[in-house]
């Protein structure tokens, strides 16, 4: 009879080791599922922030491409209106006093086209900016 209460002590004792390492091996299989699942959401957000920086970065590239496009248009103009009043000045050394008065009106006409593409220009570096600004206020 001992004996037997024994072996019944024995077996409930070796069941309830098994079960608490079942429930050991549970819970350290669903912890590393956790761990796992954060590692990869982790990986998943520095991937995102990795795209966000390089589509940002590229964005700035494109935009000081177009500024440096555009400063060259700027110096390529300025160069043509230089030439373009060295010649008209010597050109206006021989004429008479109505053509001088026709080329001042035309000078005065191109000063203002000028001006307006200069303001022009000014106007698209403004809104590039502005792109730009608002694209890194998104990130």
């Amino acid at each position: 009879d001992e004996a037997a209460a024994a072996q019944k002590r024995i077996d409930a004792e070796v069941a309830a080791r098994k079960r608490a390492e079942e429930e050991t091996a549970k819970t350290k299989a669903m912890l590393e599922a956790e761990s796992a699942a954060r590692v990869q959401t982790l990986k998943e957000q520095e991937a995102f922030r990795a795209k966000m920086i390089a589509m940002q970065q590229a964005e700035f590239a494109a935009a000081e491409e177009r500024r440096l496009r555009l400063q060259r248009i700027q110096e390529r103009e300025a160069k043509e209106r230089e030439a373009a009043a060295e010649r008209a000045r010597l050109a206006a050394e021989q004429m008479s006093h109505n053509e001088k008065m026709l080329l001042q009106f035309s000078r005065t006409k191109e000063y203002f086209t000028q001006e307006r593409r200069r303001l022009d220009l000014i106007r698209r570096k403004v809104q590039a900016a502005v792109m730009i600004q608002r694209s890194w206020r998104r990130f």
